[in-house]
């Protein structure tokens, strides 16, 4: 049972989310990555790769398994998770390719 009451979902960073607050702690981690990103030039980014490379993986798998496991998802409900893959896929390719131009 996730804090809320509602039933727990999934888990991440664990911690065990209810649907809707699964949703939101993706979306707030992921907007805490584009920020981190956002002050950074692609050749000047100095965070280390393992943390968000981590953290990113973490929140793409666990968002497809919620997805594919959960059948009474709503309309909305499946775009969030389908854009929060999205994201998590773009900023881990935007850390692969600052890494790799080090």
């Amino acid at each position: 049972m996730a804090r809320c009451g509602e039933p727990a979902t999934s888990s991440a960073g664990g911690f065990l989310f209810c649907r809707s607050h699964f949703i939101s702690h993706c979306n707030a981690q992921l907007d805490g990555i584009t920020e981190l990103f956002s002050h950074q030039r692609p050749r000047d980014q100095t965070a280390p790769l393992g943390p968000i490379w981590y953290v990113l993986c973490e929140i793409a798998s666990t968002t497809v398994t919620l997805g594919a496991q959960t059948q009474d998802l709503t309309a909305p409900e499946k775009d969030q998770l389908l854009e929060i893959v999205l994201r998590a896929a773009e900023l881990r390719l935007r850390k692969f390719a600052a890494a790799s131009m080090r």
